[in-house]
């Protein structure tokens, strides 16, 4: 974002004692208040004051640092395509135009028991392997709203061992060592994190030698967060803080060219002749739907039935390899907002390894 003084950008009569108080505790530029912004709210003695430097802050982050909607350059575009995070299945990546692209606001939506917290966890190891592998060779940071789901994530890391147990060697047994998972109980929580915290970890985790990287930042899920903490009067507000919270993670994105993916859920409209799910709307609105680079929707599936007779059994897949002939819960991944793909759709299954494709994609009807 373009770092510019405080006292050239903000004309409004009301926030000049505050430029002069911010002047005063060495912070000149936007890049200072950015920063500082959590270690000042803390330090704000009055409900009056936090509201104050809050709206200067709104003020700041999404009409001046170029956050919101960041321009990207083809050049920068081009250099994602060397920063891919493989989903862990051919089929899926080829879907995906190779996999999760560094630089961007890449979000997940989709109801209850789609995989989309099953997905994240993949996205977590995967972060772990090496280049050849689809990996990045860096560390992963999960923001949890809710349970972590940890024994789920031992067992997918027990997969990944023995997957990669020839290539990996060693480093097999080290897949979680650079997995960092922080609970996450507040808006403002997760605001002054990125504000604040999560940038200093970056720049910490990239000069020291010992640990590798910080390449991917997951949030599971941001919508957990804004439904319990606003009433149906306070739309401005949620939208003023979702534009707050997708332009920093923008910011980082593209600054740090790491991956941030964030979960969101999605409001239920189904009909009976459509898959659960597939005709959903993603949570949280247009002002959060604007911040969103690439959109990845996923549909739960019902039980297989025949017209007018009994479900199917739905089991679980015994070879991670092989789903043919297998009965299981089948369910459909789309594209739903992408810049680089068309809309488009591929059915998966999820199984001991994870989420796994049955066959190829198929390109959506214009």
């Amino acid at each position: 974002g373009r770092n510019i003084p405080l006292k050239e950008i903000v004309k409004e009569v009301e926030y000049q004692q505050l430029v002069k108080q911010l002047e005063q505790l060495n912070i000149h530029k936007t890049s200072d208040l950015l920063h500082r912004y959590a270690e000042l709210t803390q330090k704000s003695n009055t409900d009056a004051k936090k509201d104050h430097l809050k709206n200067f802050f709104l003020i700041v982050s999404t009409r001046y640092l170029n956050i919101v909607a960041p321009t990207l350059t083809l050049k920068s575009l081009l250099s994602t395509q060397n920063s891919i995070l493989s989903v862990g299945c051919p089929n899926l990546d080829r879907f995906l135009g190779g996999g999760f692209r560094a630089g961007l606001l890449n979000e997940i939506c989709g109801e209850a028991g789609a995989g989309k917290t099953q997905l994240c966890l993949q996205l977590l190891l995967q972060a772990q392997l090496p280049h050849h592998l689809g990996g990045l060779l860096g560390g992963a940071l999960y923001l949890s709203t809710e349970d972590t789901p940890m024994k789920r994530l031992c067992q997918l890391k027990e997969a990944y061992q023995s997957k990669y147990s020839a290539e990996l060697k060693s480093e097999a047994d080290n897949l979680l060592d650079n997995i960092y998972i922080e609970s996450v109980a507040t808006i403002d929580q997760l605001r002054g994190l990125l504000g604040f915290k999560l940038e200093r970890q970056l720049e910490s985790s990239q000069s020291n030698s010992r640990r590798k990287p910080l390449r991917l930042v997951i949030i599971d899920s941001i919508a957990a967060l804004v439904r319990f903490e606003y009433g149906a009067d306070e739309a401005i507000e949620r939208s003023r803080h979702l534009l707050e919270i997708g332009g920093l993670l923008k910011y980082l994105a593209s600054k740090y060219q790491i991956h941030v993916v964030v979960i969101n859920q999605v409001t239920a409209n189904v009909r009976e002749d459509q898959m659960i799910g597939e005709d959903s709307v993603p949570a949280l609105g247009l002002s959060w739907s604007n911040c969103v680079n690439v959109r990845l929707k996923l549909c739960r599936g019902s039980e297989n039935r025949e017209r007018n007779g009994p479900p199917q059994k739905v089991g679980r897949i015994s070879n991670a390899n092989d789903v043919s002939g297998a009965s299981v819960r089948l369910r459909k991944a789309r594209i739903d907002l992408c810049s680089y793909l068309p809309r488009r759709h591929i059915t998966y299954v999820i199984n001991c390894d994870g989420l796994k494709a049955v066959g190829e994609f198929v390109d959506d009807e214009l």
